[in-house]
C-alpha cells in the first residue's frame, strides 16, 4: 500500500528546546488516519510542520511520494476553529469558494467551475442553506462544517485536520463522520488530530500515539491498547475496559 505521509528523522524545536523529535511516521494512502496524545504532546505542531507553516530543526518530509514543500501542493487543511477570526466579515460561500483558489493561480477570478464545487462542497456537509450567512452568526458545529467545506473544495487527496470534532454538537459531529467515510470512498486521505478516546475505534482505520516522539502507529485494533494509551499519557487507566 503506497503511504500518504512519510517522515524521516524529524526534530522540532522552539526556542532550542524540542518539541518533537527522532520523529518517523508512515501514513496509508486512502485511510483515515488520527493522531492521538496528551495535551503539549506536539500534535499541532506536527500538522503546522506537514504544511510548512513551521520550520523543522532536521529531518524531511513526502507527501504522497513527493518531498515537502512541493508536496504541500497536495494537502487540504480544516484549522483549528479556536485559531480563526470568525468575526471577519465574509459569508459562508465565499468561506468555501477560497478553497479553490488554490487552482487557480495569479490574476485568476474563480468561474462556474469553482462556484460548482464549493456549492458541491456546501451540500456535502449539508449547509448549502446557509451560503449568504455570515460565519459569525453560525453554531461552532456550524463554523467546523464550512471550514470542512472548505477543505473539500480544494479537492486535495490529502486532507489535514486539526481536531475537527472538539466543541461541535452531535448533529455537525455526525455530519463531518460521514464526510470523512466519503473521502476514504473516494479514495482519499485524512490525517486527523482527534481528542476523544471513546470514539477513535469507531473513526479511524489508523491511529498513531504521539508524545513528542511516536509512542506507536498502525491499524487501530493493534495499537488502540490499554498499554500503549498507559506508555502515551503517562497514566494506566486512560482507555475504559
Amino acid at each position: 500500500m503506497s503511504n500518504s505521509l512519510s517522515i524521516r528523522d524529524l526534530t522540532v524545536s522552539y526556542h532550542a528546546e524540542p518539541v518533537l523529535f527522532d520523529i518517523d511516521l508512515d501514513l496509508p494512502a486512502g485511510k483515515l488516519c488520527a493522531i492521538v496524545g496528551p495535551n503539549g504532546a506536539g500534535k499541532s505542531t506536527l500538522i503546522r510542520t506537514i504544511l510548512g507553516l513551521q520550520k523543522p530543526s532536521a529531518g524531511t518530509i513526502s507527501i504522497l511520494n513527493t518531498p515537502n514543500p512541493e508536496g504541500i501542493k497536495s494537502l487540504g487543511y480544516v484549522p483549528q476553529r479556536s485559531s480563526v477570526d470568525w468575526d471577519f466579515p465574509t459569508d459562508v460561500a465565499e468561506v468555501v469558494l477560497m478553497g479553490t483558489y488554490r487552482s487557480l493561480g495569479w490574476f485568476k477570478r474563480p468561474g462556474k467551475a469553482e462556484h460548482d464545487r464549493a456549492q458541491a462542497a456546501l451540500e456535502a456537509v449539508r449547509m448549502q442553506d446557509f451560503a449568504h450567512r455570515q460565519i459569525s452568526e453560525l453554531s461552532g458545529g456550524q463554523q467546523q462544517r464550512v471550514f470542512l467545506a472548505r477543505a473539500l473544495a480544494q479537492n486535495a487527496p490529502v486532507t489535514l485536520m486539526d481536531e475537527p470534532f472538539a466543541g461541535i454538537d452531535a448533529a455537525s459531529e455526525q455530519q463531518i463522520f460521514e464526510v470523512l467515510q466519503s473521502m476514504r470512498s473516494a479514495g482519499k486521505t485524512a490525517i486527523v488530530v482527534h481528542h476523544d478516546l471513546e470514539t477513535v475505534g469507531q473513526y479511524f482505520d489508523h491511529i498513531t500515539l504521539l508524545n513528542r516522539k511516536i509512542i506507536a502507529s498502525g491499524p487501530t485494533a493493534g495499537i488502540f491498547t490499554p498499554e500503549l494509551l498507559a506508555q502515551t499519557y503517562g497514566f494506566a487507566g486512560v482507555l475504559k475496559p
